[in-house]
């Protein structure tokens, strides 16, 4: 289920598998798009756990996109 679309991806919602209920949305990003900053941002916010802010679970590379599993 595609839930939003920009310059850089899509979203999708997808359930966590073996935990019925449980949403994660999925940000799938072009490669073409990644700089070094953004992937310096990414690995700081994969270490921070606030109730304010987006928590990001997962990052997965493929050869021409970054998926990154975050709170829906």
């Amino acid at each position: 289920l595609v839930a939003g679309s920009g310059a850089f991806g899509k979203v999708f919602l997808a359930r966590r598998k073996g935990k019925p209920g449980t949403l994660r949305a999925i940000k799938m990003i072009r490669k073409q798009f990644n700089n070094s900053q953004a992937t310096s941002e990414v690995l700081v916010l994969k270490t921070l756990d606030h109730p304010n802010l987006l928590k990001l679970y997962e990052i997965y590379t493929h050869q021409d996109y970054t998926y990154l599993v975050t709170d829906k």
